[in-house]
C-alpha cells in the first residue's frame, strides 16, 4: 500500500467515525441545474453552483487545518472547502469523500454554501447533506 493510500484510508475512517465538517444545515431543497463548463452561479439563497476543473486539492485537514479544492471556473479560481478541520463533527461525509478523491484535471460540479466575507469566491459543502461535489456531466455520457 502506498503512503497516499494509507492517508486516504485514515481520512475516510476519521470522517466516518468522528466527522470533519460542522455547522447547522444551510442548504436549499433544490438541486441546481447543470451549469455550463467553467461557470460559477451565486444564488440569492446563499448557495452557489459551480462547474469547473480542479486545479489543486489542498489536504491540510490531516494536520488540523481545512481541506479544500481550488477549482477553475473560467478566469475565476474558487475555493471549495470540504472538511473544516480534523476532529470536528461531520454533516456531509459524502462531499468530504468526493473532495478527498478529486484530482487536478478532474471536472466537477459543486452545490455549496457561498461565503460572502471571502476575498476570493469561497464555497463550503460542510453545513448540509444537500451540498455535493461530483464529477461533472459532460454530455458525452451514454
Amino acid at each position: 500500500m502506498t503512503t497516499e493510500t494509507l492517508i486516504l484510508a485514515f481520512c475516510a475512517v476519521a470522517l466516518s467515525s468522528s466527522g470533519a465538517c460542522s455547522g447547522p444545515p444551510r442548504g436549499s431543497d433544490e438541486t441546481p441545474e447543470p451549469t455550463a463548463m467553467g461557470r460559477l452561479e451565486i444564488r440569492a439563497d446563499g448557495t452557489a453552483a459551480l462547474t469547473g476543473t480542479v486545479v489543486s486539492n489542498e489536504q491540510h485537514c490531516a494536520v488540523d487545518g481545512q481541506c479544500w479544492l481550488v477549482v477553475s471556473a473560467g478566469d475565476t479560481k474558487v475555493r471549495v472547502v470540504y472538511v473544516e478541520a480534523e476532529g470536528t463533527p461531520t454533516v456531509n461525509a459524502a462531499a468530504a469523500e468526493a473532495g478527498f478523491a478529486a484530482r487536478p484535471g478532474d471536472t466537477v460540479e459543486v452545490h455549496a454554501a457561498h461565503e460572502v466575507s471571502s476575498s476570493i469566491p469561497l464555497l463550503s459543502t460542510c453545513a448540509s447533506e444537500e451540498f455535493y461535489i461530483r464529477p461533472a456531466r459532460t454530455g458525452r455520457e451514454p
